[in-house]
């Protein structure tokens, strides 16, 4: 793999996973831009849906 953010390669799925079962904010900072708002969009792994009032 040769293109790729290397910031990425310090997050931890399990660790976002956890954040969202848990409810602690700033996992969506955490994932590329448009990952947190189809989560939440679509309620995926435990996150209750909300209305996303914005873009990322």
């Amino acid at each position: 793999i040769t293109e790729f953010d290397p910031k990425s390669l310090t997050i931890f799925s399990r660790t976002v996973l956890k954040m969202i079962n848990e409810g602690n904010p700033g996992w969506e900072a955490m994932l590329p831009k448009g990952v947190s708002k189809l989560i939440k969009e679509q309620s995926l792994f435990g996150c209750e849906t909300e209305e996303v009032l914005h873009d990322e």
